[in-house]
C-alpha cells in the first residue's frame, strides 16, 4: 500500500503557506498515524518562542512514539527530527504561491483558533505575520539550495519526497486519497 511505504515516522517541512498542515492531515488519516504540529511544540500563547532546549525535550519525548508524522518549520530540533524520521516530505514551493496561501488563511480563517498552533496564537497582522513572509520571501536566496542539498545528501539513508510546486502537490495528494481517505 502507498501509505505504507513511507514508513512510520513522516517529517513534513516546507516554507509558511506550502501546505504542510493540510499535507501531514491528509497523511495522518491515511497512515492513522498521530499528527504533530511544531508550531503547538514551539510556541505557547502570544506566538511567545520555547527556548529551544524546552522544545528540544518535548520533540524527543513525542518522538519516542512508534509512528508519528511531524509537520512544521523550525531549525530548532531539526537535526534529532531528520534523523528519526523514516521519510521526510519536502514542500517546496515557489515564494509567490506561498504568499498566495500564508495572506488567504488570514483573510478565509485566520482570526479562528486554530489545531495547529498553540492556544493563545492567532493569525494576525503583527511582527510574527511579517517575520513569515519575510522567511518565504527571502528563502530561494538564503535557505533553498542548503535545503535541498541536505535532502539530495540524506537520500541515501531516508526516503525523500521533493514536491516542487503546486502539480506535484495536487498529484501526491491525489495519489494519498486514491489510497485511503
Amino acid at each position: 500500500m502507498f501509505a505504507e511505504s513511507l514508513g512510520r515516522r513522516i517529517l513534513v517541512a516546507g516554507t509558511p503557506g506550502s501546505g504542510k498542515t493540510t499535507l501531514a492531515g491528509m497523511l495522518g488519516r491515511v497512515t492513522g498515524l498521530p499528527v504533530i504540529h511544531l508550531d503547538r511544540l514551539s510556541h505557547t500563547a502570544g506566538w511567545t518562542p520555547v527556548p529551544a532546549d524546552s522544545l528540544r525535550e518535548r520533540l524527543l519525548e513525542v518522538m519516542k512514539a512508534d509512528g508519528w508524522i511531524i509537520e512544521g518549520e523550525t531549525e530548532h530540533g531539526l537535526d534529532v527530527r531528520l534523523a528519526a524520521a523514516d521519510t521526510i516530505i519536502y514542500l517546496d514551493l515557489n515564494r509567490y504561491v506561498c504568499l498566495f496561501r500564508l495572506f488567504k488563511r488570514m483573510l478565509t480563517g485566520g482570526w479562528k483558533p486554530r489545531e495547529d498552533v498553540a492556544p493563545g496564537c492567532e493569525d494576525r497582522v503583527n511582527r510574527d505575520l511579517v517575520r513569515s513572509v519575510r522567511w518565504i520571501w527571502d528563502f530561494d536566496a538564503k535557505h533553498r539550495s542548503l535545503t535541498v542539498e541536505q535532502l539530495r545528501n540524506l537520500a541515501s539513508t531516508k526516503k525523500v519526497v521533493r514536491l516542487a510546486g503546486p502539480a506535484e502537490l495536487n498529484s501526491f495528494e491525489r495519489e494519498l486519497r486514491e489510497h485511503g481517505l
